[in-house]
């Protein structure tokens, strides 16, 4: 906001990796104004928590600036908003549990076909067999269903500024880290570079092993949609990877 108190900018950890840690700026001389997104969407305060909800998901927002009179009041992030609309612990798992799996019950062909891998062929020997309806409602229901998509994945003995680089240049806000024997190591994000790094002035040079979440939770592409999405949301993740059946990584959910 500026000296009137109007919103004039916003600033992301995204662009915090993306904008400064990637292009390797200084942190404690870059000005917010220089790497902020200007003038960015906002909504006033009476808009209901579904609408906004509604409104992240079609213009693909995390962050929701709220202003009433031309002045910032505040921001809501997705997670946020989710969690509030929902409520949380037990109950709100409930809640979720219960919108989804009836969300996944409608038939959405424009979703199945964008699935980062075809199900079609699945579905077409699937009605041409005889297996019982609780395994097909299985296969219908798993994590494939949600798309999850194509991660970035890079070596855990990477540098943290390469992984910025690569973060910047992939527009994502999470990578996905291996060992020596490839399998899945780690994973850092965006939240990780800035609680990590930037505020614990660590030279960009240093290994991303030494600041990344090792051995994270993990689902496979044929595990129920609406596990998956519970897990998120009780740990409160905001990426969670996707191994294949034969442990190999495929996919991020975020």
């Amino acid at each position: 906001a500026d000296e009137t108190g109007a919103l004039v900018g916003l600033f992301t950890l995204k662009d915090l990796t993306n904008r400064v840690l990637a292009k390797e700026l200084d942190p404690d001389t870059t000005l917010v104004s220089e790497v902020m997104t200007p003038n960015p969407e906002s909504v006033e305060p009476y808009m209901s928590l579904l609408d906004a909800l509604h409104h992240m998901h079609h213009e693909k927002f995390l962050h929701l600036p709220i202003v009433e009179d031309g002045a910032a009041k505040g921001m809501v992030d997705a997670v946020d908003v989710m969690n509030a609309t929902m409520g949380d612990g037990e109950e709100g798992s409930g809640g979720w549990r219960t919108f989804w799996e009836q969300t996944m019950d409608v038939d959405d062909d424009e979703s199945e076909t964008g699935s980062i891998r075809s199900m079609g062929s699945r579905r077409s020997k699937q009605s041409k067999s005889s297996k019982p309806a609780s395994i097909k409602e299985h296969n219908e229901r798993s994590v494939a269903r949600l798309r999850p998509k194509k991660p970035l994945i890079l070596a855990a003995a990477s540098s943290v500024l390469d992984v910025s680089k690569a973060m910047a240049a992939a527009k994502t806000d999470s990578a996905l880290l291996t060992g020596d024997n490839g399998c899945l190591a780690g994973i850092v994000t965006s939240t990780d570079m800035m609680r990590r790094v930037v505020a614990k002035d660590v030279d960009p040079s240093t290994s991303v092993d030494a600041i990344m979440t090792k051995k994270p939770k993990c689902v496979r592409m044929e595990d129920n949609a609406t596990d998956a999405l519970i897990m998120m949301m009780d740990n409160h993740f905001r990426h969670l990877p996707v191994l294949d059946a034969e442990g190999s990584i495929v996919a991020v959910l975020d």
